[in-house]
């Protein structure tokens, strides 16, 4: 499955399921930001609510390693592991996880930053027919 999430928008999963999903870099301009021109770009999984570390995604590196690439029109891919759906509370119905990433890239003298958010709605398996 690839989807291309939008800001702010809830992409429905089910618990402990592999997904892939991408997004695009763009600079001030709107030109699409290579991976080679990236200082940085990290990930932050985490509960919505409490702010939880899901899968030890805690700032964590991944510009073209731990299942995210950047490719040279800066389109970014997230190979959503199994371990990335988890639940925190078995008990639960649905959990509410926000993926954010997070980049630099140099400009002149100085860098700029960006973020982008994608937040997933996980369906406990137990509760799915």
């Amino acid at each position: 499955m690839n989807i291309l999430p939008a800001p702010d928008v809830v992409f429905a999963v089910r618990e402990s399921t592999a997904h892939k999903l991408t997004f695009t870099i763009y600079d001030e301009d709107g030109a699409p930001v290579p991976s080679s021109n990236l200082a940085s770009l990290t990930l932050t999984l985490h509960l919505a609510e409490t702010d939880e570390i899901v899968n030890s995604r805690n700032a964590q590196d991944v510009l073209n390693t731990n299942n995210v690439t950047v490719d040279v029109n800066g389109l970014v891919t997230w190979a959503v592991q199994p371990n990335d759906t988890t639940f925190l509370y078995a008990s639960r119905k649905y959990e509410d996880h926000i993926a954010l990433f997070e980049w630099t890239y140099p400009v002149g003298s100085g860098s700029r930053s960006g973020h982008y958010e994608i937040r997933l709605l996980i369906r406990n398996r137990a509760y799915v027919p």
